[in-house]
């Protein structure tokens, strides 16, 4: 198994020649012919036989096939396992407890009915989506039969599911053994059976939407072998995958961590603060204080959006408890685009009780890369200060502020 991986999304780049564009989290790049990937890392064919472990990996991107290169089959139902993977299926039957079926390339597979949440016989639609989403949540101690009254209606039966065939579902509803057609059915869903919280190595993604919570995986140069967290195991060609992200295993944004700690002060104190006002100025994560997106004046000219981050305005401070697998914290900081032409705050970033940053952030000048030990950190504060203009413009982005684990 893949053990002790480190960061970024991995994925592979199949080019008619054979090879893979490896792009590494120290932001170098190579390309080499893949030979395999295992515990070990990533076996590449060149002059020295290049091993790369796996967490000095940022990604590796599979170059999608054609549609004429694909063989792909009608989508028949929409599966959803237990560990949250998910993905269309052209086949799917229920028999004494197994479930049997069919991927839209046409490969086999066979897994117990435990490993399944939902099966969904009807393309997901805007008009019944949250309906099915909340139908799906509700409390019970049974299977469930979901009952498509019309294109935006939906109700619910609570029983057994028997046995589905490809055209009915077999179900026992109050002592009574119903046959239902498929047609008149949105989907169904099974006592769900608890799943290991446990982190996934990789998510996949396949070029036919499929996305898989993957707890094994090894590759050769045509194949990759997979077992999902609910047990799933086939083999793929690497011509049908789209991408594999490791990131969720190798790095965890500060942005969508909850604080246990996060509070703002006014620069005149105030005795009591309206909610509202309060509300302006509070920490912001992954967006800037005026609900858009966090954009910084990088060192070219030029905005740049990040998705992930942390707005803060002077003077505030917010306090993580560090997960302690994690040993860097990488992020670019700098004042919002908006207003860097008067933004001046004083950073102060500390790991328990010892400085590991200090300094003036001003928005005139370019954005600042940290790269910051935390080793033998349990709590991380951060801490914004005033300029000397009050705190007019004094709005501070921590942007893709995330915690990596070590690359040796």
């Amino acid at each position: 198994m893949i053990q002790h991986l480190l960061l970024g999304w991995i994925a592979a780049l199949a080019a008619d020649d054979g090879l893979l564009k490896i792009q590494l989290i120290d932001g170098k790049q190579v390309s080499a012919v893949l030979v395999r990937l295992d515990e070990d890392g990533l076996v590449l064919a060149t002059d020295e036989s290049t091993t790369l472990p796996l967490r000095s990996l940022d990604h590796l991107q599979l170059a999608s096939p054609s549609e004429s290169d694909l063989r792909k089959e009608s989508v028949d139902t929409w599966m959803t396992l237990a560990d949250d993977s998910h993905s269309p299926v052209a086949k799917i039957i229920l028999k004494s407890g197994e479930l049997s079926g069919k991927f839209l390339d046409g490969t086999d597979f066979k897994m117990p009915v435990k490993a399944v949440s939902s099966l969904r016989f009807y393309a997901p639609a805007a008009t019944t989506n949250q309906q099915w989403e909340s139908l799906l949540k509700r409390d019970r101690s049974g299977d469930i039969v979901i009952v498509r009254k019309s294109a935006d209606s939906l109700d619910v039966l609570e029983g057994v599911i028997e046995s589905i065939d490809e055209e009915v579902v077999h179900f026992e509803f109050d002592g009574q053994k119903i046959p239902v057609r498929r047609s008149k059915l949105e989907g169904v869903a099974f006592l769900r059976n608890n799943v290991q919280t446990t982190q996934p190595i990789a998510v996949l993604t396949d070029v036919f939407g499929g996305n898989w919570q993957i707890a094994d995986l090894s590759a050769t140069p045509k194949k990759l072998q997979i077992k999902t967290k609910s047990g799933l195991e086939w083999s793929w060609p690497l011509a049908i995958l789209s991408r594999v992200d490791f990131s969720g295993s190798n790095v965890v944004y500060l942005s969508d961590l909850a604080p246990t700690r996060s509070q703002w002060q006014p620069f005149f104190p105030a005795t009591t603060l309206r909610q509202e006002f309060q509300r302006l100025f509070e920490p912001r994560m992954n967006e800037d204080f005026d609900n858009e997106p966090l954009r910084l004046v990088m060192a070219n000219g030029r905005r740049q959006e990040f998705t992930k981050g942390l707005a803060l305005h002077s003077r505030s401070e917010v306090v993580y408890r560090m997960p302690q697998q994690f040993e860097r914290l990488k992020m670019v900081v700098g004042i919002g685009a908006s207003v860097r032409n008067i933004g001046r705050v004083q950073l102060e970033i500390r790991g328990d009780e010892k400085a590991l940053w200090t300094g003036l952030i001003v928005g005139a000048d370019a954005p600042v890369t940290l790269d910051l030990d935390l080793q033998g950190v349990s709590r991380l504060t951060i801490r914004v200060g005033y300029g000397d203009k009050l705190d007019y413009g004094d709005h501070l982005y921590l942007c893709d502020p995330r915690l990596v684990k070590s690359t040796k």
